[in-house]
């Protein structure tokens, strides 16, 4: 029925030597024209690992991963070349640190556990092989040994032994399913809070609430 989308495995960018960016934008005086080639062109960066169009504060959410600060400055001067008489307003953070909620209001009405992600600055290097594996993984978690071997021409015990190392050096963070909320009677909301005067117990009541 759609309401599983698929499986995805989580990868630790940072581990990798990326950085993640998100860049909120809101759009005025645009023509159908214009939006569609703004899209086009999100469309195109082989970057974007997020690109979202929303109501409310902002019309656009695009969270991009990048190498280096001065290759996201450079997509960023692109966008603006090409898109500034429509970019009315923008705001631009860097991931430095994830908490996951799981879903669990689908099985009970009270939180029980989250997962904090603290992204290390050490990169890890990974050779041709490990990217391989990563390349399949990051889009298709569910497949099967024997597929993946097919897939990436390695052994099976290769494939093992190489995923257990890299879950172990925590570049796979773990396995996820993609669930369309929609499908399920839920709307997904983003809420975007901009904290001041707080300190590490006045931010954990927050995060406990």
């Amino acid at each position: 029925e759609k309401i599983i989308r698929g499986y995805f495995t989580e990868i630790d960018i940072k581990k990798l030597g990326y950085h993640s960016f998100r860049s909120l934008l809101k759009l005025s005086n645009y023509t159908t024209q214009e939006r569609e080639k703004f899209i086009s062109f999100i469309n195109t960066i082989k970057e974007v690992m997020w690109f979202m169009e929303c109501e409310g504060r902002w019309d656009i959410d695009i969270v991009t991963v990048w190498k280096t600060i001065p290759d996201f400055e450079e997509f960023q001067e692109q966008l603006h070349i090409q898109f500034n008489e429509i970019i009315e307003e923008e705001q631009i953070g860097m991931l430095m640190q994830l908490e996951h909620f799981p879903k669990e209001y689908f099985i009970t009405t009270r939180r029980t556990t989250f997962v904090d992600r603290k992204f290390e600055e050490k990169e890890l290097i990974i050779d041709e092989k490990d990217q391989t594996l990563l390349r399949i993984l990051a889009s298709d978690a569910a497949i099967g040994i024997i597929a993946l071997a097919k897939k990436s021409k390695l052994s099976v015990n290769t494939i093992k032994e190489r995923l257990k190392k890299l879950e172990k050096n925590n570049v796979i963070l773990g396995y996820r399913p993609f669930i369309d909320t929609e499908k399920t009677g839920y709307t997904y909301y983003k809420i975007f809070i901009t904290l001041k005067h707080y300190d590490a117990k006045s931010f954990l009541a927050l995060k406990t609430f």
